[in-house]
């Protein structure tokens, strides 16, 4: 009788352990599911998101963190007080800033003719040379735009935030997304900060982005 009653138990019990460690492996996989390249992988983003990216009106990104294009404010708070001494003329006026664990690197880039700390364009890449060593005063560990572009993310992400690009130009193992609002006739957000171009290129590679640069072009 004791054997009778104890089966029912002991199936029951194995069936409990055998889900526990489905959902366990389920976990697991979506835990690291970001991290396999895939180069399919933004098709598969784009139709989880469920939208129509074709359909897609792109709004431009113009804040990194808590400092925007062309615009002063918090910067002394999140680059120092002394941020325009430390600006190298190359092909135009910058300097670089890293993330928290010096895994990322923010350049920011001044128009010669503009107004003192107000930045035209940022470039944010993985930090390869290891030449930068000034961070921010704010230790984050990403450097992301106001509609959460930051690297590492996938091709079907930033479709699903910008839209289909103008343009997608490949360059070596690149892919590059290019953005770009040229119309200043017809276009308040340009009429706006009195620019006539504004750009964005996101290089991805395997499907996920590898740097971005945004900003507007120097005249």
């Amino acid at each position: 009788m004791n054997t009778i009653v104890r089966w029912p138990f002991l199936l029951i019990l194995l069936s409990l352990l055998l889900t526990a460690c489905s959902n366990s492996t389920s976990q697991q996989q979506s835990q690291t599911r970001e991290l396999l390249p895939d180069p399919e992988k933004f098709e598969h983003d784009k139709n989880l998101f469920g939208k129509d990216t074709s359909q897609f009106v792109f709004v431009p990104d113009t804040a990194i963190g808590m400092i925007s294009l062309h615009n002063s404010e918090n910067v002394d708070e999140f680059l120092g007080a002394d941020v325009m001494k430390w600006l190298v003329d190359e092909d135009l006026p910058k300097t670089s800033f890293l993330s928290a664990d010096d895994k990322q690197k923010l350049t920011v880039i001044f128009h010669p003719g503009g107004v003192r700390k107000e930045f035209s364009e940022f470039l944010i890449e993985y930090n390869h040379d290891r030449k930068t060593t000034r961070k921010t005063n704010w230790m984050t560990v990403a450097f992301e735009t106001e509609s959460n572009v930051a690297l590492g993310i996938s091709e079907g992400f930033l479709l699903s935030k910008k839209g289909e690009p103008q343009s997608l130009v490949p360059s070596g193992d690149l892919r590059v997304f290019h953005y770009e609002i040229n119309d200043y006739a017809n276009s308040l957000f340009l009429k706006k900060y009195k620019m006539p171009v504004y750009y964005a290129d996101y290089s991805f590679k395997d499907g996920y982005l590898m740097s971005f640069k945004f900003g507007f072009v120097y005249p």
